[in-house]
């Protein structure tokens, strides 16, 4: 769901960025010109489009890491992001954030990367 000030968080581990976007971003068309989404956003979101406008989205492919703070900390807004509590079971090497939307976790899912938390961050000049 749309939520200012918030970014939702995935982690995941991927071979190479175009494997993260392929999962990630890619949406396809079918033969009739119809959007067909991406994997991750049937994975999450259960929906024929996008859930969240494209343009608020980033993703990439890092040293893997157990720590949320290191994975994002490159991004654009990563020093804002409130994830100082949050401790990683496992290590990952792939992030894709949501910017302005809080996602509501769903139980059952099985895909190739794990919602890890939607958390509050600031906007500021780049």
């Amino acid at each position: 769901m749309e939520y200012e000030g918030f970014v939702s968080i995935w982690l995941g581990n991927f071979v190479a960025l175009n494997d993260l976007m392929e999962y990630a971003a890619d949406d396809t068309f079918d033969e009739d010109g119809n959007n067909i989404p991406s994997r991750s956003a049937s994975d999450f979101f259960d929906v024929e489009k996008q859930a969240f406008d494209p343009d608020f989205f980033e993703l990439g492919v890092f040293e893997p890491s157990s720590s949320l703070t290191a994975l994002v900390k490159e991004f654009s807004y990563g020093d804002s992001f409130e994830v100082g509590g949050i401790k990683l079971k496992k290590t990952y090497n792939a992030v894709i954030l949501v910017y302005d939307f809080k996602y509501i976790p769903k139980n059952g899912i099985n895909a190739p990367v794990d919602f890890i938390a939607s958390v509050p961050f600031e906007k500021h000049d780049l």
